[in-house]
């Protein structure tokens, strides 16, 4: 057969695999300019498809097996063979996966065997690059933190940079099994941003004078203080970030200030203008409304014995000090923590538990602070034995629980204020607190009795801490809630005999109920929002104001509950871990109600396996609150194998030879002639290599049936006026364009014989905003799904000057909706 032929153009059109081909569209992809204005539509254009081998079966079948396929957010054409099988489950509001499950394919186990850890990392978050829409991950992923739990898996925590500068709230988390293979990576990252420069123009000192003028005060240096540097007021912090707000990116100085001992704020200022671009309050306080912090009395775990006293629940409690020069002073040194030979005792011990006393003065600057003393082993102060009993039992709770050594995880000394009065006009205080570094008791004035009464309050507060120093949830919105949840959740499994919450230290007479929150009921006796101690139980009743820094405390009655249901179908013991497992090694500081459900069904997988009933009650629990996410969307689906024999389809443009269209095998020989028909753009050949459709050189549209044997041509439409078409995968579907400066794409059905137009628009961020500089499309491609045309096409925009800027732009047209089997909706 024919040997010396001119391929100006091959398609593989093999049976047994599909391939997405770019469309070409020659030398000069500009139409005809046959008119000066834009067309009238025309509603049908008809195509004659009789004689066709169109399987119209066909769509049913291929459809089923794609039916998670969903078009990729980003292009990536320089990316090497994909590693793993991927499957995103949950996005955000920016269109990043929350959570990506990941199959290593044969061929990467051999490769991870001989990796580091760290290769294997690498070499994974560039396959999922494309999917979370980052340039090159090797410079905008940084390591934070690399550890192994319990179940033998390796977690790698990363923070997302661009330039050197890290993108406030993006980090993701990396999940390697026993075989050190990736298997799924979450968090809340960002798209490469867009920014040309990350040198600020504003200076630190001008920044802390717009937060200084913002909250009317001046910071001050330290306090005085008998406690040390652990007690000082702390200096401001500040860090150059990129920081995205209402979708725009801005280059941001982020500083933590501390006007006094209990106020935090986070400002973000543009680091170019000086605007304030953000501002939050974070003091991790205990209830909105009267900042009350919740308590226990009664839980199996005990400190170690060494002097007594009684609290304010009137138990005698046993208590472990440090004694010197005659005084008891209310440290506990016994700890495996306790670095004896760091330490400067009485005022500056490392690793010890210690309590100390405001008496009645304000967390402000200048404040003195005291120790807790007494001159026996005997403590006649139940505050102050409440408050060191509450610590005792909260670290032992972490260490023996969670092998936690402290609230930081490296053996920090955890420290307590008692006899806090309030820092607006003093008194007494109706709050319990953390402020990052301490916890803090106020004696309550009309919602609460003395706050540091309850255990789970104690529990509550210093959970906040370890809150920081895990996911380090930031304090507001969705993640706020997780915040306050999983403060609840730690302080009612340290005293773990009920549900509620401060039900030992809340007046009944602000709340009915007899507790300031229910984790079984979080209504609480209360009807509405407003009603003293209720939450919302569900997403239904989901709070979506600004006040409580978007409903921190308010909407943390959801995932409670949650929680709730838990534990209550598979124990206490069971979901504590799993949770534990979630907070330290997959909720990162932006994850939002979805991040949570999904980090808890992966941990309880971690520990229990797939499909185990632990995951199904996580599963259920989830569902009855409202936090769903629905299927998982496969990003390398399996496409469904074509019966037949592989073949490649060969065009020749050379004026002396008759023909054009050629069958040959896969060796390139065994040439049959199909047609003499000029051929003027790219064929569009059906998915099982059944027939081939191609606009010719007179603007016809013709078809051939691909059999060597018995090659028949037909002509779909005889009016001279195609530039292009597209062959949907399934061969049911036709998209074509006119070859004059009109903005519309026909789709026929080729089974019905129906026909729709589709005027093109661009789409803008603005809701319900389009603009109509489209002039013409061009190029065509259907997805494997068959309910999107990508297309590309030609605009036209004017310039200050009344010049016309040409520019080509890809689009995505939705023509067909395969579940109700009938044209789309046209959006783009």
């Amino acid at each position: 057969m024919k040997r010396e032929l001119l391929l100006s153009f091959i398609f593989c059109c093999l049976m047994g695999i599909s391939h997405l081909e770019a469309q070409d569209t020659f030398d000069d992809k500009r139409h005809p300019d046959t008119q000066t204005a834009k067309s009238t539509a025309t509603t049908t254009a008809k195509f004659n498809s009789q004689g066709l081998p169109i399987k119209k079966d066909k769509r049913t079948s291929s459809l089923t097996a794609r039916t998670n396929f969903q078009m990729p957010s980003v292009f990536n054409l320089d990316k090497a063979a994909s590693l793993y099988k991927h499957k995103v489950i949950g996005k955000g509001k920016n269109g990043i996966p929350l959570f990506i499950k990941s199959e290593a394919k044969p061929e990467t186990a051999k490769l991870t065997n001989r990796q580091s850890i760290e290769a294997v990392c690498n070499d994974y978050l560039m396959d999922v690059s494309g999917l979370l829409q980052i340039n090159d991950p090797s410079f905008e992923f940084k390591t934070i933190s690399q550890k192994t739990d319990a179940q033998g898996l390796t977690h790698i925590k990363l923070q997302q940079s661009f330039k050197g500068v890290k993108v406030y709230g993006s980090e993701v988390v990396v999940h390697l099994n026993k075989r050190r293979q990736a298997e799924a990576i979450n968090g809340g990252s960002r798209p490469t941003p867009q920014l040309e420069s990350v040198s600020p123009k504003l200076s630190l000192a001008k920044s802390l004078v717009i937060v200084e003028n913002d909250l009317g005060t001046t910071f001050p240096k330290n306090t005085s203080a008998e406690g040390g540097s652990a007690l000082e007021v702390s200096p401001p912090e500040e860090e150059l970030l990129i920081y995205t707000l209402d979708g725009l990116t801005y280059l941001a100085r982020h500083l933590t200030v501390y006007p006094n001992i209990m106020d935090r704020w986070e400002y973000f200022i543009d680091a170019n203008t000086g605007k304030i671009l953000d501002k939050f309050y974070h003091t991790c306080t205990l209830h909105y409304d009267f900042n009350e912090d919740e308590t226990h009395s009664d839980s199996s775990y005990s400190p170690p014995e060494n002097g007594s006293g009684a609290d304010l629940n009137r138990v005698n409690r046993q208590l472990n000090s440090f004694s010197t020069n005659g005084n008891n002073y209310l440290i506990n040194t016994t700890k495996s923590m306790f670095n004896a030979g760091q330490s400067e005792m009485p005022d500056n011990p490392v690793g010890a538990i210690m309590t100390l006393d405001l008496r009645n003065e304000a967390p402000e600057e200048g404040v003195k602070v005291f120790h807790v003393t007494s001159n026996t082993t005997t403590w006649n102060n139940p505050t102050a034995v409440s408050a060191h009993y509450n610590a005792d039992v909260s670290y032992d709770y972490f260490r023996n629980t969670f092998n936690r050594n402290s609230i930081n995880g490296q053996g920090g000394t955890i420290i307590s204020f008692i006899n806090v009065a309030d820092p607006d006009g003093g008194g007494g205080f109706d709050n319990a607190f953390w402020n990052g570094k301490a916890m803090f008791y106020g004696n309550g004035r009309l919602a609460f009795k003395p706050l540091a009464g309850g255990l789970d309050v104690g529990g509550h507060e210093m959970s906040h801490g370890v809150i920081g120093a895990t996911a380090n949830l930031e304090y507001r919105n969705q993640s706020g809630a997780i915040n306050e949840s999983f403060a609840d959740i730690f302080g009612a499994m340290i005293d773990r005999d009920d549900w509620q919450l401060a039900e030992d230290i809340v007046e009944t007479q602000y709340f009915p109920s007899g507790a300031m929150r229910d984790m079984q009921n979080p209504n609480n006796g209360g009807a509405r929002l407003g009603d003293n101690g209720w939450q919302p139980k569900d997403m239904t009743e989901f709070y979506t104001g600004e006040q409580d820094n978007g409903g921190v405390h308010i909407n943390s009655g959801i995932p409670n509950r949650a929680y709730y249901l838990v534990a209550t179908d598979i124990g206490k013991d069971k979901a504590e871990q799993i949770y534990y497992q979630a907070l330290d090694n997959y909720l990162t500081v932006s994850s939002q109600f979805i991040d949570l459900r999904l980090a808890v069904l992966r941990a309880a997988a971690d520990i229990h396996g797939d499909g185990s009933a632990e995951v199904q009650a996580a599963q259920s629990a989830f569902d009855t609150v409202g936090i769903t996410d629905g299927e998982g969307t496969d990003t390398e689906n399996e496409i469904p194998t074509a019966n037949g024999s592989d073949f490649i389809l060969s065009l020749d443009i050379r004026t002396d030879d008759p023909n054009t269209l050629y069958i040959s095998d896969t060796n390139g020989e065994n040439f049959i002639p199909l047609t003499t028909t000029r051929v003027d753009r790219k064929p569009s050949i059906a998915d099982d290599g059944s027939f081939a459709i191609y606009v010719t050189e007179d603007n016809t549209v013709n078809a051939v049936t691909l059999d060597p044997n018995n090659p028949e041509e037909s002509v779909l439409s005889a009016e001279t006026i195609w530039a292009a078409v597209a062959l949907s995968k399934d061969g049911t579907k036709l998209a074509a364009v006119q070859n004059n400066q009109e903005n519309i794409i026909y789709i026929s059905d080729l089974v019905s014989g129906e026909s729709q137009s589709f005027e093109l628009y661009n789409p803008t961020s603005a809701d319900g905003v389009r603009t109509g500089e489209v002039l013409y499309p061009d190029a065509l491609e259907w997805d494997y799904s068959g309910q999107y045309l990508i297309y590309d096409a030609l605009n036209k925009l004017e310039n200050g000057n009344g010049e016309d800027i040409d520019y080509w732009d890809v689009g995505a047209l939705r023509v067909w909706n395969n579940q109700s089997n009938s044209f789309g909706d046209g959006d783009i």
